[in-house]
């Protein structure tokens, strides 16, 4: 890939996954502009770099066992109460098919 932002989208591609749906973890400013171009959240890792370099994400921990479920599903609270459902996704089924019947009228 030629970029970081064109790696989160092939990563988003694979996952199936719209990028506004998703959320990148890094430890790099440049990566954190990268996932916001892509329209995509971003947690980043204060210690390679400093906090105040990666103040533009939308959360920054020390260490990943400070990130809890709870935290992921709150980046995403504006977005509406059903956006990060774990319910299954429904399949849209088409209708069914009608039989076609030819009537005779004599």
């Amino acid at each position: 890939m030629e970029s970081i932002a064109h790696r989160f989208l092939s990563a988003a591609v694979k996952l199936d996954r719209k990028p506004s749906k998703c959320i990148v973890f890094e430890d790099d400013p440049r990566g954190v502009t990268a996932a916001h171009n892509c329209t995509m959240m971003a947690v980043s890792l204060i210690g390679a770099h400093p906090a105040y370099e990666l103040e533009q994400a939308d959360l920054a921990v020390a260490r990943y066992s400070e990130l809890s479920v709870i935290n992921l599903r709150r980046m995403f609270a504006h977005k509406g109460l059903s956006f990060m459902d774990m319910q299954k996704q429904i399949i849209e089924r088409s209708p069914p098919k009608r039989k076609l019947t030819v009537d005779t009228i004599f």
